[in-house]
């Protein structure tokens, strides 16, 4: 959801776990296309059967203990605390965005059936999803 928002490139990765919060030895990694046409629930999709096939790839090595790893490069992480999704999911009516940059946050955001993205109105709550086609 966030490579949509922040317009970063998509991917899964498999690391070894250790005291913090996704440090450990990446194991491996993969890129996962993203679509102008992907909603949250698209692309989460496609991360996830990723991840799937990512871990089958290599669990034979994991196995055998016959991985190379790398560490970890924190200067190209992301991260994103539950607070600043709860912030993109009030969309405000009086912001400014560019079309693009509001395109994305309402792709992001559409992961039915959850209702993430929503504006007030009248002291009413509306919840707005989006679809894209390609022609």
């Amino acid at each position: 959801m966030w490579s949509i928002v922040d317009d970063n490139p998509a991917g899964v990765t498999l690391h070894f776990m250790d005291e913090d919060l996704d440090t450990g030895e990446i194991i491996a990694q993969e890129r996962v296309e993203k679509k102008f046409s992907d909603t949250g629930k698209d692309l989460h999709k496609r991360l996830e059967k990723a991840q799937v096939e990512l871990f089958k790839e290599n669990w034979p090595d994991i196995l055998e203990n016959s991985i190379e790893t790398e560490s970890q490069k924190n200067e190209e992480s992301t991260y994103h605390r539950s607070a600043e999704f709860n912030e993109l999911c009030k969309l405000d009516l009086n912001e400014k965005y560019r079309v693009e940059e509001f395109i994305n946050i309402l792709r992001a955001l559409t992961f039915p059936p959850y209702e993430n993205a929503y504006v007030e109105k009248n002291g009413e709550k509306y919840y707005i999803e989006i679809n894209i086609e390609k022609e």
